[in-house]
């Protein structure tokens, strides 16, 4: 948390709410970084552990990763890619 003015890359945090990890901190993190106007997106995963378990989280939080990807990576590995 003390360095999160240094962040220059978009934050995802994914939490279950049963995680023996302080959901707390995930917490105290997101609101550092949209405090500090920096991209951060939060997920809890409510009944959740440290590893998700309910077949629908896990397909939701892949879905979610896949579409922050999308958005944050796609567009410069575009560039960097040459066509075949």
């Amino acid at each position: 948390v003390t360095h999160l003015r240094t962040v220059t890359r978009p934050v995802m945090l994914i939490y279950g709410d049963l995680d023996f990890i302080s959901i707390a901190q995930g917490e105290e993190m997101f609101t550092g970084l949209y405090r500090l106007g920096k991209e951060a997106e939060f997920v809890r995963y409510w009944g959740e552990w440290h590893g998700l378990e309910s077949p629908a989280n896990i397909r939701d939080s892949w879905q979610r990763m896949l579409s922050w990807f999308d958005r944050h990576l796609r567009s410069t590995s575009n560039d960097e890619v040459s066509s075949p």
